[in-house]
């Protein structure tokens, strides 16, 4: 499971930078020490941050169930909304949300009750928006909402500014949007979700943040930015057929900086659907298209939903319940079969299926390089800024050897700043 070998290598790059923050003192070198303050905070704050990006309908939602090893988000055929939603594991599970009013709401179930779950029920109702509502572009409705001092009027001006916002095509969908506007106000509009849960894995200190899907944002929001520049990874959920994906390329083109392109996956989903051939002919494919945008061995092929039934079966639930759910009971046929045909047991056919082992492999791979990757960074940036010290000081130094009047005291200037020089070197 991802965060093995994570907590080995956090310590030592807080101590390193410490003392480079000692070191540096009030010499402007350069760097910016605000965003690597912000970086080693979120290491001492006991955060190991994956982001998870993609467009609706791409199976994100039941990705990071997948990843979470329960059912949290809402994956059914309703999309999630357009709020930024935390979650990491606790004790026990609690709800917290900030509305767009300021108001906030918290709910922590019993932990005497192992029946509760009124924190999970009311994300799931939370995050729910109507299906009919999936073809307008509800994330930047819902900034017009909040930001709207007064009531909004879905003229031709309004529409108008949401297609170029949104690149989306919206003049037959007025009463759609108008529709979409009468139910939403903003003591109803969530503009944060930190959901804690009692999930089993080891990492303590990871966090899943969900962002909206891009193509129902038109555009991706200053918060959710935010998110993508300080995560530790980026996961970026698309469906391995079609391999092409516009969304992806603008995606990185106009959300990853330089910076957060060294933490990017793109993570293919829906592989169960397709034979081991197929999948390994649109790896190849991906590899192929995205190899000026992502290296090939961060490109994962995944079945979310495999996963999930692989949890099911780990949780002693029962193959009748599996398949009451009609997306699991169709994926879940064809593998049973195969169960049978190998004389194997059903739970390693589903998860060598789910191909989840080699993701987690490759994210906690990734997890215990990331500290060392933030270090190099530091490193990089202490540097040049040692390089720009040093170039000033040789020519203050090539200035008072002109201006020599007073040789005794300047000599000692000039022994002063060798000695800094060699301590820089």
């Amino acid at each position: 499971m991802i965060g093995r070998h994570y907590k080995a290598h956090k310590h030592n790059v807080i101590d390193l930078f410490e003392s480079y923050k000692i070191k540096r003192g009030d010499l402007e070198d350069g760097v910016d020490v605000r965003f690597l303050e912000r970086r080693v905070n979120s290491l001492k704050n006991g955060k190991f941050t994956l982001a998870v990006a993609g467009e609706v309908k791409a199976g994100k939602s039941t990705f990071i169930n997948a990843l979470l090893g329960a059912e949290i988000l809402p994956s059914d055929v309703l999309q999630a909304s357009s709020a930024i939603v935390e979650i990491f594991k606790s004790e026990t599970s609690f709800l917290k949300v900030r509305y767009a009013d300021g108001k906030e709401e918290s709910i922590y179930d019993d932990l005497e009750n192992s029946n509760a779950d009124r924190a999970k029920d009311r994300l799931q109702e939370i995050c729910k928006i109507n299906d009919q509502y999936r073809d307008i572009p509800t994330t930047l409705i819902d900034d017009c909402i909040i930001e709207s001092e007064e009531g909004i009027t879905v003229d031709d001006a309004f529409v108008e500014q949401l297609e170029k916002l949104s690149g989306s095509c919206l003049h037959d969908k007025y009463s759609m949007i108008e529709g979409f506007i009468s139910e939403r106000t903003k003591d109803i509009i969530p503009v944060k979700i930190e959901f804690g849960y009692p999930l089993k894995w080891e990492f303590d200190e990871l966090r899943i943040v969900d962002s909206p899907g891009v193509n129902a944002t038109g555009g991706v929001q200053d918060v959710s930015f935010r998110f993508f520049e300080e995560a530790n990874a980026i996961l970026f959920v698309h469906p391995i057929k079609p391999i092409e994906s516009e969304s992806f390329r603008r995606f990185v083109s106009a959300v990853i900086s330089n910076r957060s392109k060294e933490t990017l996956f793109l993570i293919l989903t829906h592989a169960g659907l397709y034979s081991n051939n197929e999948v390994e002919r649109l790896y190849a494919e991906a590899g192929r298209q995205y190899k000026n945008v992502i290296p090939k061995e961060r490109i994962l092929v995944v079945d979310s939903l495999l996963k999930l039934i692989h949890c099911n079966l780990e949780n002693g639930v029962d193959i009748q319940e599996i398949r009451k759910c009609e997306s699991k009971k169709r994926i879940l046929s064809s593998f049973r079969e195969q169960a049978e045909d190998e004389n194997r047991e059903l739970i390693d056919v589903v998860y060598e299926n789910s191909r989840f082992e080699k993701m987690f492999d490759a994210i906690d791979e990734f997890s215990m390089k990331a500290p060392n990757l933030q270090l190099q960074e530091i490193l990089e940036k202490i540097k040049s800024g040692y390089e720009e010290q040093e170039n000033q000081y040789t020519e203050k130094v090539e200035r008072l050897e002109m201006k020599k009047r007073n040789p005794q005291e300047y000599e000692q200037e000039i022994n002063r700043i060798s000695e800094a020089l060699e301590s820089i070197n």
